[in-house]
């Protein structure tokens, strides 16, 4: 019914069916006995009716609960042995049944990093408190403490097994809880290891510092281990460490929307004025070509459209594809010689070319519905040995 661990301790909340409580950890070294059972008695504090189970192989674990002067069943290690026998061990130390909230309470309070803001719940699911000086406590639920938790602590046989990088993707609508999972989990990943270095991406910048708002108010002074930028601000920070510095805005190296436009419109009267292609597809299928790196006429002849909205016979192709030539010739002798498109394949072609680039431990993306394909190739040579990428999608988007 719920496995919730705490912290990076073997130490689990077991509650059956009915509402039964067990508090559950397996210990092997003096430090984290201690560590375990300082812990246990501080739920034991918070509530009497949550009997607790010890599995160890310690040897003095029984001298050493005395000398705490605590009160903690043993389990006796042979019985995980055989899985029918820790279960009927386990269910001999179950305590009595708990009301809902008092389970809930017990879940806070044994792994907080579950706990939300006030700040981060909509407004439609927030509740009052029972006392009016204090807040409702929320919580993510258990779907999503699975999905926050899920393989970021490998056994030592898992790590050696997972060299390469590996990904994640957590779907759902939007109002499901996704976003909450991903920058809780960016705490969990600095929580567990104090020295792992994150991004933060997301398709937009004002997204991307609602995230790093948020992030900073559940994570502190931890919140400096990952860094929130926008996929496009993240491209021009590489790009400018690897000594091309395009900037922005009026006056800036990339085309603006009205300018673009105008440029489209030309060249759509140039090549497609008769046909029932319109500007705007146009505009479409030059950006299309830029994310899925289509580098040369026949690789655009030859490339599968499926799922790109309308079709077009091999003429219109051919038509088509010189619209583009023309447009990319045109933008080249402006004073604002890149579109956006342009500016992670330039981060990929300088990487192809040996430039080396910062790496992290894990990269996690918001809405990622909207991630270019190229984004993958720039994400995996961006990750460390070993690290992973979580992404965060809605489906019917």
């Amino acid at each position: 019914y719920c496995l919730a661990t705490s912290r990076p301790l073997s130490a689990f909340m077991i509650v059956s069916d009915d509402n039964r409580p067990l508090w559950l950890t397996h210990v092997e070294h003096h430090e984290e006995i201690k560590t375990a059972v300082c812990m246990l008695a501080e739920v034991q504090a918070d509530c009497e009716a949550c009997p607790v189970g010890m599995v160890s192989s310690f040897p003095k674990i029984g001298s050493l609960f005395a000398a705490m002067a605590i009160d903690i069943p043993q389990i006796d290690s042979s019985a995980l042995r055989d899985p029918r026998t820790f279960e009927n061990a386990l269910r001999s130390h179950l305590g009595e049944p708990l009301p809902a909230n008092a389970v809930e309470q017990l879940r806070q309070r044994i792994a907080p990093e579950i706990v939300l803001p006030r700040q981060h719940v909509a407004s439609r699911f927030r509740v009052a408190a029972p006392d009016p000086d204090r807040d409702a406590a929320y919580a993510l639920d258990y779907a999503q403490e699975n999905l926050l938790k899920h393989d970021l602590c490998l056994t030592r046989e898992g790590d050696e097994v997972a060299k390469s990088p590996r990904a994640r993707i957590l779907t759902g609508v939007a109002g499901s809880g996704k976003t909450l999972v991903l920058i809780h989990r960016a705490k969990l990943l600095v929580q567990l290891n104090p020295t792992c270095s994150c991004l933060g991406v997301t398709f937009n910048r004002p997204l991307s510092e609602e995230l790093a708002r948020r992030h900073a108010l559940i994570a502190g002074d931890a919140s400096a281990n990952i860094a929130w930028k926008s996929f496009h601000q993240w491209c021009l920070s590489l790009l400018h460490t690897m000594g091309l510095h395009i900037t922005t805005g009026r006056g800036g190296s990339i085309i603006r929307n009205s300018a673009r436009e105008k440029l489209l419109r030309a060249v759509h009267a140039q090549h497609l004025k008769d046909s029932t292609i319109s500007w705007s597809m146009l505009r479409d299928e030059i950006d299309w070509i830029k994310d899925v790196v289509i580098q040369d006429r026949q690789a655009y002849l030859d490339a599968d459209r499926q799922g790109r909205g309308f079709g077009l016979a091999a003429g219109q192709r051919e038509r088509l594809y010189a619209a583009v030539a023309e447009y990319g010739l045109r933008l080249a002798k402006t004073n604002t010689p890149y579109d956006w498109g342009d500016v992670p394949l330039l981060v990929r072609a300088r990487l192809r070319n040996g430039v080396v680039m910062r790496q992290y431990h894990a990269i996690l993306f918001d809405e990622a519905q909207f991630l270019p394909p190229v984004a993958f190739e720039l994400f995996r040579r961006a990750l460390k040995q070993g690290g992973h990428l979580f992404l965060c999608a809605d489906p019917t988007q």
